[in-house]
């Protein structure tokens, strides 16, 4: 869920429950402008606003900081709330605020956005990691969040898989190969997260899914067949990045649309299996992975 705003949202707690997700990602993001209170202001701002969000649904959706609790939900016919930083200028140029973010129930740990910050370069930029980029990502991975690669820059992602030897995921993030987007994955990369039992996080964005004309629930597929041809099975998911983007795909207009993804890729012969996989399983193993 991002910054888009509009009259009808894509995800409410209505149509996640309505389309049959069980776990929304709510996304602590710092604009490339940074905000006039600082990133770390104004990112604690929006984790409180994350919280008032549960708070709200009238017991309909729960903070879930662990596989456990994502777990429960589900049994209680709930929606886990994830949080996740998007932007590590989120920081405020400090390691110290890593574990306050972490008791605040951050799961996923977003290095740049599009460009250049205090860590690392984003797509706009040519940027290698700082040295407190590599100290953050690794205190981030020993405090168990995941290193999200979403937003960052070709070179700084080869730098990152030189330095950090741990697991990589990229949470909302299609293939190159189909689209040829700076967003999106190359087949190397998607190679590299992929051996380390990472996960891809399929987008839903027009720009990522096709480079002309209104994308479908066609082309959401044709990009999960592609990463699961390059990567496997175990390296797909969903990361939709609802109300993140201006408009999604024909026949995906909102989060109660998912069973049609559901249905779509029981068509292409996906088996039941495979398919809990890519609906949440790979990703629910990643961060279980991280508890250890």
């Amino acid at each position: 869920m991002g910054a888009y705003r509009r009259v009808q949202p894509h995800a409410t707690v209505a149509r996640l429950r309505q389309g049959g997700v069980g776990v929304a990602v709510l996304v602590i993001y710092v604009p490339s402008r940074r905000p006039p209170e600082g990133p770390l202001a104004w990112s604690l701002r929006l984790a409180e606003i994350a919280y008032r969000v549960v708070e709200r649904s009238a017991g309909r959706a729960v903070l879930a900081t662990e596989t456990g609790e994502i777990r429960k939900a589900r049994k209680e016919g709930k929606v886990a709330v994830l949080l996740s930083i998007e932007n590590g200028a989120a920081l405020g140029g400090s390691l110290d605020t890593l574990p306050v973010f972490r008791r605040l129930g951050v799961r996923l740990f977003g290095i740049t956005w599009n460009g250049k910050n205090e860590l690392a370069g984003g797509v706009g930029s040519r940027a290698k990691f700082s040295r407190f980029g590599k100290d953050a990502v690794r205190e981030a991975s020993r405090l168990g969040m995941l290193i999200d690669v979403s937003h960052l820059g070709d070179r700084s992602f080869a730098d990152l898989a030189r330095f950090y030897r741990g697991p990589l995921i990229a949470s909302h993030s299609n293939a190159r190969a189909l689209c040829d987007h700076p967003r999106n994955l190359t087949d190397d990369q998607i190679r590299e997260i992929s051996s380390r039992g990472g996960v891809i996080g399929v987008n839903f964005c027009q720009a990522f899914l096709r480079r002309s004309g209104r994308s479908t629930i066609e082309d959401v597929l044709d990009h999960i067949d592609h990463l699961t041809e390059v990567g496997g099975i175990d390296a797909v998911g969903v990361g939709t990045d609802f109300d993140g983007v201006p408009s999604l795909p024909k026949r995906l207009d909102h989060a109660g649309h998912m069973p049609r993804l559901t249905a779509g890729l029981l068509d292409r012969g996906y088996r039941s299996g495979q398919i809990r996989k890519i609906l949440g399983g790979n990703f629910l193993r990643v961060l279980k992975e991280k508890e250890m």
